[in-house]
């Protein structure tokens, strides 16, 4: 690796400001991809954005604007993670850091643990990676679940075989190689539609690798990806026949294409970054030249949390998700034209809840769609969920002209002054218990 001085740039997620000033040409790599939408960017192999189709396509990564001085001053939206170029590094921190805690960001630490369903018992591991998580292993479990869901990948293979039946097209030479003077076998080579594939060995080599590492009791502390990894293992036996090169050069080569296998596309690139991993991690140089990096979206991965937290508490709202094209409300009768996706609904209380990560100061893009939303479901009672670090909660009524019913503001409180992840889980968990008495609190209103 060149012994090359990175220029690092680390801020704040929402960061609206406009005194982040850096000199343009310190950060000039970095700046190629700035005011670019993710949609852009997705095409740089060597950059892995969570979740790779969720994140809007004209959200952007980042953005910067011109000052005086051949300097420029940088802004953020809800993308948080690191990404570089060369000798260019950024890190997009969640807005709830303390500069006095080391920068170590326990809010999306705790976001992924809650959303990849990953249980963070050995996060000093991951802190003494200069304060970062190695994020490309955390989403391995996540993503070969959801793989899975999808049944076995097979694929279509050519096998050899030599043995006393015949069962597909004689193999001459390999006959000549390998039976005389004559044994009494016979060397065939039959086409099979099996699990025993280039995705399966490539994902046994990324299994091998993780289990190397000091990240294996946390990826491996899950019975679920436990009974996978077993699976996967029952037919990949001989995976070291094939060198880790050849399973990525053939994977490279050939990715899943078909659209019902979408998932497993996913883990093949995520399997391929994994063990070029040097390319990529967090403090290498990139030698490409092109964007290296793992980037989250925090408002789907906070609209993914309040899920999780609803069903743990057993609430009884619905979730409605763009995304898998669930719990829709079209907008009319008899047509299933015009889709509405409300994030979260309880038919029994006539509840809306709406999660918003972004910053709220009376947005009327917000409140205009709450009212349709509560114009389209008839309920009165609407909840704006968002997190923040104070208890300013708010309640509006709506005036005598309208349907009736009220739109009520909700700040999740975050904790800022943890002493360690630990101490954050149990002040998190207080927060979480108020949350839920405030949203029962609406409901019987």
């Amino acid at each position: 690796m060149n012994n090359i001085e990175l220029n690092k740039i680390e801020i704040k997620d929402n960061y609206k400001e406009k005194n982040y000033i850096r000199n343009k040409k310190d950060i000039i790599h970095i700046l190629e991809y700035g005011n670019k939408s993710i949609k852009d960017i997705k095409q740089y192999k060597n950059l892995i954005t969570y979740h790779t189709i969720d994140i809007s396509d004209d959200n952007k990564l980042f953005e910067y604007y011109d000052c005086s001085n051949n300097q420029v001053y940088l802004q953020t939206n809800n993308i948080v993670g690191f990404f570089g170029c060369e000798n260019n590094l950024m890190k997009i921190y969640s807005r709830f850091v303390e500069h006095n805690n080391s920068k170590k960001d326990y809010f999306l630490y705790y976001l992924i643990e809650k959303t990849l369903y990953i249980n963070l018992i050995n996060l000093n591991h991951f802190l003494s990676l200069d304060n970062t998580i190695n994020y490309l292993i955390l989403l391995f479990p996540k993503f070969l679940k959801e793989a899975f869901k999808q049944g076995l990948y097979k694929e279509y293979v050519t096998n050899h075989y030599n043995s006393q039946k015949l069962k597909g097209i004689l193999d001459i030479n390999e006959f000549i190689k390998s039976n005389i003077p004559f044994t009494g076998n016979i060397s065939y080579k039959i086409r099979e539609h099996t699990v025993q594939n280039k995705l399966f060995y490539l994902v046994r080599w990324t299994i091998e690798s993780i289990k190397k590492s000091k990240f294996a009791n946390v990826i491996f502390n899950d019975w679920e990806l436990r009974k996978i990894i077993t699976q996967i293992n029952s037919f990949t036996n001989d995976y070291n026949k094939f060198s880790i090169r050849r399973v990525l050069i053939l994977n490279e080569k050939n990715r899943i294409t078909h659209p019902y296998y979408l998932k497993y596309r996913e883990l093949q690139d995520l399997c391929i970054k994994i063990l070029n991993f040097e390319l990529i991690k967090y403090d290498s140089i990139n030698s490409n030249k092109e964007i290296y990096g793992c980037i989250f979206d925090a408002s789907i991965l906070w609209e993914e949390y309040i899920n999780k937290l609803l069903i743990d508490k057993n609430m009884g709202y619905k979730h409605s998700d763009n995304r898998g094209k669930i719990n829709p409300i079209f907008l009319f009768k008899n047509s299933r034209e015009q889709p509405r996706y409300i994030d979260f609904f309880n038919d029994n209380t006539k509840t809306i809840i709406d999660t918003k990560y972004k910053f709220l100061k009376n947005n009327k893009d917000d409140y205009n769609q709450m009212l349709a939303y509560m114009y389209l479901t008839k309920y009165k009672k609407t909840i704006l969920l968002y997190p923040n670090d104070d208890n300013d909660d708010k309640k509006h009524t709506l005036n005598e002209k309208s349907y009736g019913g009220c739109i009520y503001q909700i700040g999740f409180n975050i904790p800022k002054d943890a002493i360690d992840y630990e101490d954050f889980k149990k002040k998190i968990s207080k927060s979480e218990n108020k949350v839920i008495k405030k949203i029962q609190s609406v409901e019987n209103s």
